[in-house]
């Protein structure tokens, strides 16, 4: 009987650490709304990125994709507009502890200095905190209230602050 509990907590315990690294949460990416910095938890430009795939298998994007990829975002006229798409990457002198920014804008849009998000439709999540650095998972869990912003092929149709209650509804829908 005491083995079969071991084993059986055990299974448990790496069934959890297998399923940890599949759990872990982006954090929010930088959103300019008038003059106001925001974070928005959705990330418009995953759809682009999954549309066009030959982008991701180029050598220099990061394995995985997402992993270190930040898009800066603007909303403004009702619209959304990418403003910059990057990685974050090990700087080249350092084992792989300190990491730098570097701009991808050109290669996925040659030629193109702000883009128009025409490829999104969906919901855009920003929650009404104006610390954007230390926006991650368990805050998203948490929020009091929030910002969503219904967008239609780059275009705001809606705009609604919803407080914890609705906005637990919200996400449950």
């Amino acid at each position: 009987m005491r083995g079969t509990r071991r084993t059986s907590a055990s299974v448990v315990v790496l069934l959890l650490l297998l399923l940890l690294p599949m759990g872990t949460a982006r954090g929010g990416e930088p959103l300019l709304i008038g003059t106001q910095l925001r974070s928005t938890e959705t990330h418009p430009f995953d759809v682009y990125a999954h549309a066009h795939p030959e982008l991701c298998a180029k050598p220099n994007a990061k394995a995985g994709f997402w992993s270190g990829r930040l898009a800066k975002w603007k909303l403004s006229n009702d619209s959304l507009w990418l403003l910059d798409v990057g990685f974050w990457r090990s700087k080249p002198d350092a084992n792989n502890s300190q990491h730098e920014y570097q701009s991808a804008m050109s290669e996925f849009f040659p030629g193109e200095p702000v883009v128009f998000a025409q490829w999104f439709t969906g919901y855009l999540v920003v929650p009404c905190s104006t610390d954007v650095q230390n926006s991650c998972m368990w805050d998203y869990l948490a929020y009091m209230n929030c910002s969503v912003f219904t967008i239609v092929s780059g275009l705001v149709e809606s705009a609604r602050e919803l407080q914890e209650k609705e906005y637990q509804e919200f996400r449950q829908a």
